[in-house]
């Protein structure tokens, strides 16, 4: 399948990727209040994500056309599969129910129908052109009634989804706000991107910011569900929620005498429960009190990230310290829990590292990109520009002279004698002989001019915005200078002449061919007079170019 690298599809494969990762985290950690729905979301944003990314990176119409239809796999989902997450999290789930699910999913299953069949009705999608952006080919897509229907539907869900999260947070502890707040704030966020992708971005673009700002939603989901996930006082047993937990914890009394220790805070420092309760923290764990020393006495929760184990510096946990007090605000102890992160940091490193590769690799294919476009553009042997650059810039030119109503000007150089060159001294003295001219070509031209090798021994001066006089005094200029310079070649020192004819826009001609003709026109003519000189274009001179012209065609 022909692809293009559309940027559009490089950031959303991103997002895809981000999403695959948060769906293998939350699948981990499935048993986690809300992990499952969160993971079945972000399986249903990778599927948006990656068939879009696709679509963004198609080329023809019809595969275009199918990938932004395979993105509804996914699109359809996200709303439900959003509503059962924020309703696990806010404990508002006592409505679902099979019954309940099968409701909800009667309008997507008819707006799935309505896109795959877009072709016979045009309800959906109302109309489907490609367009050229740049150097990208782009679907173009007109929004038809069931869009809307299936956008306002979308956004119902979404909306109360905000309004369960904001009612919940206001009866929330202080602890337990904070969690859905999160939650909150990243529920926001994709609506504000529909919105703004539909209403004010569609004007301009196509693309879909929503899928995008989702994934950056479900990091924020994630965030607050496992890094808070202590903050989640729900009635489990001591048993569920300490003795199985992942993370190490430890409990210190208001004397720092360990009171608690589970299993996985016994394996991180080695050591068991029996032989740990009651002992002093700093006397059970010396090669940690210089880390843990300091927050012995501190009085604020806190959390460090990214701690070097003392004895292993290639292992890292994040320490989370929280103060317990009675009723009456005294501090009876403190609740330490070390979540160990190695895996995630050398992830992280991983892929730091990677991103940094590309993007050297990125910077080396612009490089590459712009030295096969400069190359494409350049005569290899005099470094100036080849005849197909000469064309495109010169009607871009005479367009531009046409609007302005200024005059372009061009000069045809030939070389009078660089076939003797050739054959007295050899290819090589005529590629020095040209390469010569070229420099002197290129420095008697403005920054504004374009200095052009137009095939063999001819050459092209194009002059934007300059009369004819000054273009025929440049000329002249140019013989005068060329038939003085030395053209070193070994121990012989060889001198040449050029003979160059003068066409203006649009005195001579009304367009680019037109021009290059006249200019060629007046070559001939002063070839006929002897060369070594410049001869500006006129009609009444005409028969003599073309006789001259003739000597120097082929039979």
């Amino acid at each position: 399948m022909q692809l293009q690298a559309h940027p559009y599809s490089a950031l959303l494969a991103l997002t895809a990727f981000v999403s695959a990762a948060i769906v293998v985290v939350t699948w981990r950690r499935r048993t986690a209040p809300g992990a499952l729905p969160l993971g079945v979301l972000m399986l249903a944003l990778m599927i948006w994500s990656g068939t879009y990314a696709i679509h963004w990176a198609s080329v023809t119409l019809r595969a275009q056309v199918f990938w932004l239809n395979a993105t509804y796999f996914g699109v359809l989902a996200v709303p439900i599969t959003f509503l059962l997450f924020v309703s696990r999290v806010s404990h508002n789930d006592i409505w679902i129910k099979p019954s309940s699910i099968a409701l909800l999913m009667i309008e997507p299953i008819i707006i799935f129908l309505v896109v795959w069949t877009n072709d016979y009705h045009h309800l959906f999608h109302s109309s489907l052109e490609q367009i050229q952006v740049g150097p990208y080919s782009v679907l173009d897509w007109g929004r038809g009634l069931w869009f809307w229907i299936n956008l306002g539907y979308s956004y119902l869900l979404i909306l109360a989804c905000l309004v369960m999260l904001f009612i919940k947070s206001l009866h929330a502890n202080s602890l337990y706000k904070k969690q859905l707040g999160i939650i909150l704030i990243g529920s926001i966020f994709p609506l504000a991107a529909s919105a703004y992708t539909e209403f004010i971005l569609s004007a301009r673009s196509d693309l879909d910011l929503t899928p995008i700002f989702f994934s950056i939603s479900g990091i924020l989901f994630g965030y607050s569900l496992f890094r808070h996930g202590l903050l989640d006082f729900l009635p489990v047993a001591r048993d569920a929620m300490i003795e199985i937990m992942s993370d190490g914890m430890l409990l210190l009394d208001s004397r720092n005498r360990i009171a608690d220790i589970n299993p996985a805070a016994q394996k991180l420092f080695n050591t068991d429960n029996s032989s740990a309760i009651g002992q002093f923290a700093h006397d059970l764990l010396p090669a940690w009190t210089e880390i843990l020393l300091p927050y012995f006495d501190a009085t604020e929760d806190v959390t460090i990230t990214n701690v070097k184990f003392p004895e292993d510096e290639a292992r890292y946990v994040d320490l989370s310290i929280a103060h317990l007090r009675n009723k009456k605000g005294h501090l009876t102890g403190r609740l330490f829990v070390f979540k160990e992160t190695t895996e995630h940091i050398k992830g992280r490193n991983a892929l730091q590292g990677a991103n940094e590769a590309l993007r050297t690799q990125l910077i080396e294919i612009h490089k590459l990109q712009e030295k096969l476009r400069e190359q494409a553009v350049r005569d290899p042997l005099t470094d100036l520009f080849n005849r197909r650059y000469l064309i495109e810039t010169l009607e871009r030119e005479l367009a531009l002279a046409e609007r302005q109503k200024t005059q372009v000007s061009l000069l045809m150089i030939d070389l009078d004698h660089l076939k003797k060159a050739n054959d007295t001294y050899g290819h090589k003295c005529g590629d020095i002989t040209l390469q010569t001219f070229a420099s002197l070509l290129q420095s008697q031209a403005r920054s504004s001019d374009v200095a052009c090798r137009y095939g063999g021994d001819e050459f092209v001066l194009l002059l934007p915005n300059l009369s004819q006089k000054k273009a025929f005094q440049r000329a002249e200029q140019i013989c005068r200078i060329y038939r003085k310079t030395d053209i070193h070649y070994g121990s012989f020192i060889l001198r040449d002449t050029v003979s160059m004819g003068v066409a203006t826009y649009p005195s001579h001609a009304k367009d680019g061919e037109e021009l290059l003709r006249a200019a060629d026109d007046a070559l001939y003519v002063a070839k006929a007079k002897g060369g070594d000189q410049a001869s500006l274009f006129d009609p009444a001179t005409l028969n003599l170019g073309q006789n001259q012209r003739k000597l120097f065609s082929p039979p």
